[in-house]
């Protein structure tokens, strides 16, 4: 019972007599004990439960093993409950006690099971072989804490020190049928003689007086102690001259699950400071557990397992690796389903499309930067394409390959292939013979340098497309140096006010179902960006299929138009006769008020303190991610709102 439980202070340091096995027993007092489940006293069985030995250890009470190796009572129980099992023994209890139960109750409380047949696991006292790991651990602290070995991210370093500060002695001997055997020989008295082979065991009984045969330890090594000898014992270890482990030891970086830091990343510090006075590895990259698109644990018995080489097969080993680099967050948990495989496919077939766009316009070879550049556009994704090089490179040496790869994602699907390659297009179809030549050798530079830095991410993809617009070439996009960080001698040219513009009429035009055939005339007030957006007229025109109309200053107060502010841009679309207003008005508000609502229950939920910490992380963030989208919709809408209110007022 425990110490402080003032209703059996007086019965602490007496006897309390067993019935059925008519055993007298100590009752002692342990902070251990819940005092608020049950009577608050219990029965504690030292040989059979982890917190019953720890007590047993504190108070020096004898472990008596009431099971055999098949798990049924053995003679240390009274006769009739021999050879039975646990619950066959726990009927038998209930029905000789009978009558004399005082009462009933019922208690909760958890019970280990395995996981493959589902029988109950009884924990049974047995002699194992330990290792002393304090003086261990201490020096895997310290490697740790002095920077001679990373871990990334860093927070994790925090479970790793957890786990080594608290550390017990660890059991290494395993009842298996495969594994290292332990180098321990026994002779026939039971005298124990450790050592690397059965000769120096031998030799060692021998100088100690011991004769006759010797029998090696049936039990194996731990299967964490295998593995943690691994970095070295596969370089030839023990023998420190053999010119792999001289070559290879230590290793640069060790990539693995946040669930194993303990089992194994915390053992191969520990075993390969003692047997080699070096640390394994000199950072630790810790990637988060891949779970079901639900955020659940895949596994075989529930059936959620995804098979990789089907998704191989089915969308491209490229699609399948980039998918799940896009999937690592810093994080210990990540949802991963075949939409996120469909995902990184779509961005691939948007990269061939690049690919076949290069070879229609023939535009092969390897291409140095012109020494004048021209053109807004053509400045623009140099410099894009150059931060991007930079940006990558950081997050790689940092281990954050999510970033990498959202980086990658978002700005060349944005930057190249939304913006760039389709003002090529444009620019090839109407451009000068001069500024069709500079289009062609920033794309042929571009494309090539984008090539390099997708290489470790989607390697079979970027060489295949390496190849077809380096035909000529005779080395791969893998034997290329990373892009180096260039000053140039221009600034990057203010063309998001043209992809401003582009966008909301793409977005109106959407928003109000008006078709790409109907034309939409437009006026264009700025207070600054005149030059390059009379310079871009054209090609908003004929992108968009709009008649653009360009004025300094600021708008008329009385314009009958959709005005929409971009910055210093006004832009005023004359769309009256397109559209029914009223309608239009009654559509939005009903689409407001729906989205609101959704919104409003969402944002409750997430209120709730009780689902957030009952909620699965990747449920709670995807539905943060959704109130984000929504508070972006219900802003667009309320912008749309204003807009064709003014224009009803005007009318």
């Amino acid at each position: 019972m425990h110490p402080e439980d003032t209703r059996y202070k007086e019965y602490i340091g007496k006897k309390a007599y067993v019935p059925i096995v008519y055993r007298w027993v100590p009752i002692v007092a342990d902070e251990a004990v819940d005092v608020e489940k049950g009577t608050g006293a219990v029965k504690i069985t030292p040989a059979h439960d982890f917190l019953d030995f720890s007590i047993a250890q504190r108070h020096n009470l004898p472990c008596i093993d009431i099971f055999d190796e098949e798990g049924r009572l053995n003679d240390t129980v009274p006769k009739e409950f021999c050879t039975l099992d646990s619950l066959e023994a726990r009927n038998l209890i209930l029905e000789k006690l009978g009558k004399k139960v005082i009462s009933w109750s019922s208690i909760q409380h958890s019970v280990p099971y395995s996981q493959r047949s589902g029988a109950v696991i009884q924990p049974r006292l047995t002699e194992q072989w330990f290792l002393d790991t304090a003086q261990m651990a201490k020096c895997a602290l310290d490697i740790v804490k002095n920077g001679e070995c990373q871990f990334f991210p860093k927070e994790w370093e925090r479970t790793y020190e957890e786990w080594l500060k608290n550390i017990q002695p660890w059991c290494i001997s395993r009842q298996l049928w495969w594994g290292h055997q332990i180098p321990a020989w026994y002779d026939e008295k039971g005298s124990i003689f450790v050592a690397h082979t059965k000769e120096e065991a031998e030799l060692l009984a021998k100088t100690q007086g011991s004769s006759g045969a010797l029998k090696q330890e049936e039990d194996v090594l731990d299967t964490w102690f295998s593995s943690g000898i691994w970095p070295f014992s596969t370089l030839g270890w023990p023998e420190k001259d053999s010119p792999l482990f001289t070559a290879c030891y230590p290793t640069n970086v060790l990539v693995t699950g946040f669930d194993i830091i303990f089992f194994w990343v915390a053992r191969m510090m520990m075993l390969g400071l003692e047997l080699t006075k070096a640390p394994p590895f000199k950072h630790i990259s810790i990637h988060p557990l891949v779970c079901d698109e639900k955020g659940k644990k895949m596994s075989k018995t529930k059936g959620n397992v995804i098979n990789p080489m089907e998704l191989a097969n089915q969308y491209g080993v490229d699609a399948l690796r980039f998918a799940l680099t896009l999937v690592s967050t810093p994080s210990s948990y990540t949802a991963f389903g075949v939409k996120h495989v469909e995902q990184a496919r779509n961005f691939i077939t948007k990269l061939k499309n690049v690919g076949r766009f290069m070879e229609l316009n023939r535009i092969h070879g390897r291409f140095d930067l012109p020494e004048k550049i021209s053109q807004d556009m053509n400045r623009w994704v140099i410099i894009r394409i150059t931060d991007l090089g930079e940006r990558v490179k950081k997050s790689l040496h940092s281990y954050s390959f999510h970033e990498a790869a959202s980086l990658i994602y978002t700005n060349i699907w944005a930057v190249v292939c939304d913006w760039y390659i389709e003002w090529a297009k444009d620019t090839l179809k109407h451009a000068s013979k001069e500024d069709i030549q500079e289009v062609h050798h920033v794309m042929g530079w571009g494309i090539n340098t984008m090539l390099i830095i997708l290489h470790p991410f989607i390697p079979f993809t970027s060489q295949t497309l390496w190849e077809i617009i380096n035909p000529t070439e005779a080395s791969g996009a893998w034997q290329q140096d990373w892009p180096t960080l260039q000053e140039f001698q221009f600034c990057s040219p203010p063309v998001e006010c043209i992809q401003e513009i582009i966008t909301t009429i793409r977005r109106l035009r959407a928003e109000f179902k008006i078709s790409f055939i109907c034309p939409i005339e437009l006026h264009i007030y700025t207070g600054g960006d005149r030059e390059i957006l009379t310079h871009h007229k054209n090609f908003i025109e004929r992108i968009t299929h709009t008649v653009c109309k360009i004025f300094d200053g600021h708008p008329p107060c009385s314009s009958k138009g959709l005005s929409v502010h971009l910055g210093e841009v006004t832009v005023i679309f004359l769309l009256q006769h397109l559209l029914d207003i009223e309608k239009e008005l009654e559509r939005l508000e009903k689409n407001y008020l729906k989205i609101k609502t959704q919104l409003d229950e969402w944002e409750n939920r997430l209120s709730c303190q009780e689902f957030c910490t009952k909620a699965l992380p990747n449920v709670v963030h995807s539905l943060e991610e959704r109130c984000k989208q929504n508070k972006i919709i219900l802003n667009r809408i309320e912008q749309d709102l204003l807009m064709l209110k003014a224009v009803d007022n005007s009318l």
